[in-house]
């Protein structure tokens, strides 16, 4: 049994370390840091552990690699027109845990609209429009509405926090299925669409675990699309970690690179930042970045967490907004091919291209099952534009990128076969283990909102 968090407080203070100790002011000064909890990852899951957890009396520091928190979720202002952008969480689904965290900081929210321009279908490796599969409204809300069913009726475990799965038997199986086996077997083809525009960087929707589509497209997510009922930020979603970064002040060490661990009574982290390393020294860790194992540089894993976290594939997604020379006002461009089934686009591969909030740019989204560089997914996509000739777009040029990010590695999964061979029951089984504590998207799945309730779920165990 590990040791409780005074206990490993008292040893610290035992080994002239001290135990009174105001996070703020130690990294303010440099020194090293002494804390109840240290998160590494500044996303959605460690920024709200880190406020959820200070709101009740514990002492964190928050290590983030890069100059800001937030994660996906980033606003782009633009200069000129001031309009903001986000390019990455874009909508939430309207629940009291979201208006609360938001209200938090009195960051207003809106309903979103999904009233968008015209779209047009557009093969990017030709440029030639193609008649693309498109169910009629009544289709597409027939298909949603047996969809909830079956999500109700069927597998009603995946509301749950993390993945709480069946034993191996039937159930199990059909949640292994490619998706696009599953949509087949239910005849809900009509939803293919428009879950590859929600499904963005998740991979080849049709080939996708139809565990992880289901996860993400949950009854909270299809209600609201049905509903009209998701929220945005009209000032930018992005407002939301500016205000938490005000908050947590010096308790965030950021543009930080960890260069060891040691887990055993209490966790020791040897950290570089601002040009110097120090030391933090916490009764636990929560680790919220992405769990592959390029994250866990410096870190002491044993064999049965290297295993797990060796287990996870990785899937890249990147956003950008754009300046595109003669793309006609109101109008968005959809990927789609018309040589695959249901004229879905291949990856690697522009998901889409669409007006924003500011004249004259224009909001792309780029995603591959595999690794590519910035530098050649940037000279793809300008290719991509450069290649269009349709009936009603034609002569585009890119020229120029107000904003690129790539947000990889963004969804991370596991093969059918290690999912029945209990994966997520051994993943689970580490909360805790070795003092540490795991959080973010691959836990849950890519919803802030559901990624705010794990960790409130977690809490319990953080403040034990």
């Amino acid at each position: 049994m590990g040791l409780g968090r005074r206990q490993v407080l008292g040893a610290f203070a035992s080994a002239g370390l001290g135990s009174a100790f105001a996070p703020r002011d130690a990294a303010a000064s440099g020194g090293d840091i002494q804390c109840d909890v240290c998160i590494v990852g500044g996303g959605a899951a460690g920024t709200y552990a880190a406020l959820a957890l200070r709101d009740r009396g514990l002492r964190v520091v928050v290590v983030e690699r890069s100059d800001r928190l937030g994660g996906h979720c980033e606003t782009y202002r633009d200069p000129t027109s001031g309009a903001a952008i986000d390019i990455g969480v874009i909508v939430f689904p309207d629940n009291p845990l979201v208006r609360a965290h938001f209200g938090r900081f009195g960051v207003p929210l809106s309903n979103a609209s999904f009233a968008g321009p015209a779209s047009q279908f557009v093969d990017f490796r030709t440029g030639q429009g193609v008649a693309a599969f498109q169910p009629t409204p009544l289709e597409l809300g027939t298909a949603l509405a047996t969809y909830l069913q079956v999500l109700e009726i069927r597998y009603p475990f995946l509301e749950q926090n993390g993945f709480q799965l069946p034993e191996p038997g039937p159930i199990l199986d059909e949640l292994l299925l490619p998706f696009g086996q599953w949509v087949s077997q239910l005849g809900l083809e009509a939803l293919l669409p428009t879950f590859f525009l929600y499904e963005q960087g998740f991979g080849s929707l049709l080939d996708a675990t139809t565990l992880y589509v289901l996860k993400n497209m949950s009854r909270a997510v299809v209600g609201a699309v049905l509903q009209g009922s998701f929220l945005m930020a009209p000032g930018g979603a992005g407002a939301l970690y500016d205000a938490a970064s005000v908050e947590l002040g010096a308790d965030v060490l950021y543009q930080s690179e960890i260069c060891h661990v040691e887990r055993g009574n209490g966790v020791c982290l040897r950290v570089r930042s601002a040009g110097a390393e120090r030391t933090i020294r916490a009764a636990r860790l929560l680790f919220t970045a992405p769990p592959v194992l390029p994250s866990f540089a410096g870190f002491d894993l044993d064999g049965r967490e290297r295993a797990l976290f060796a287990s996870f594939q990785r899937h890249h997604y990147w956003t950008a907004v754009a300046q595109i020379a003669g793309m006609p006002p109101g109008v968005s461009l959809v990927n789609v091919a018309p040589d695959t089934p249901f004229n879905l686009a291949p990856l690697p591969g522009i998901y889409s291209i669409g007006p924003n909030a500011a004249p004259g740019l224009f909001d792309v989204k780029y995603g591959s099952e595999h690794f590519l560089p910035d530098l050649q997914v940037k000279r793809r996509i300008a290719a991509d534009i450069a290649r269009v000739a349709s009936d009603q777009v034609s002569g585009l040029e890119l020229t120029g990128f107000a904003i690129f990010k790539n947000h990889s590695p963004y969804s991370v999964v596991v093969a059918p076969e290690r999912i029945r061979d209990g994966f997520y029951s051994s993943l689970q089984a580490l909360q805790g283990y070795r003092q540490t504590y795991y959080a973010g998207a691959a836990f849950q799945t890519h919803s802030s909102a559901a990624v705010w309730a794990h960790v409130e779920e977690l809490l319990p165990a953080l403040l034990a």
